[in-house]
Parts: structure tokens; C-alpha cells; sequence
């Protein structure tokens, strides 16, 4: 493993900008979720992508996150070709990590 060395301006810049990230991030899991959330495909052929960016193109994705951020108790049907799970995982993960 390499290392690598910053200046102690450049550490001081990444410091900031993580600081208001996470500021900008604990106020809107939707973006947290768009721009840090990754899974893996195991599914996926050898070959392919198996890397997979946030679905944010689904529209039911983030009514669920405004649901769970406004309700106490909710339910989802669960279907294989939906992403309950993972937006379920991520929301959590979020609400565990910011609130």
C-alpha cells in the first residue's frame, strides 16, 4: 500500500469539505444516499458492472425515504424486482449514522 503525503493546507481543505458534506448529508438522507451509496451485484456476470450507483431514477425510492422520515410505523410490500431492502439498509444506515 502506498502512502500519500498532504500538506497541512491540503489536509485542512479535506477536513473542511468532509465537515460540510456531512452537515449537507445529515440534513437530506436523499442526497446522502445518491452520492455515497454503492452496492455490489452479485448477480451480475463476471464480466459485467458489478458496482451499482443508488437507484435515483426510481421514483417510488424516494417516496419511501419521505414516508420513513415522516412516519412512526410503516410497511412495504416486498417484491424481488423492487429495492426495499437496499433502501431500507441505507435509509438506517443514515438515520444511525446522523440522528
Amino acid at each position: 500500500m502506498q502512502s500519500i503525503s498532504l500538506s497541512d493546507d491540503e489536509l485542512a481543505n479535506l477536513i473542511l469539505l468532509h465537515d460540510e458534506l456531512d452537515t449537507k448529508f445529515a440534513k437530506d438522507p436523499w442526497r446522502w444516499a445518491c452520492e455515497q451509496v454503492i452496492t455490489i451485484d452479485e448477480a451480475a456476470d463476471r464480466g459485467a458492472a458489478t458496482r451499482r450507483r443508488w437507484p435515483k431514477h426510481l421514483k417510488y425510492v424516494q417516496e419511501a425515504f419521505q414516508v420513513l422520515d415522516n412516519e412512526q410505523f410503516v410497511i412495504f410490500p416486498k417484491s424481488r424486482r423492487m429495492f426495499v431492502t437496499w433502501l431500507i439498509c441505507a435509509y438506517f444506515t443514515h438515520h444511525t449514522r446522523y440522528k
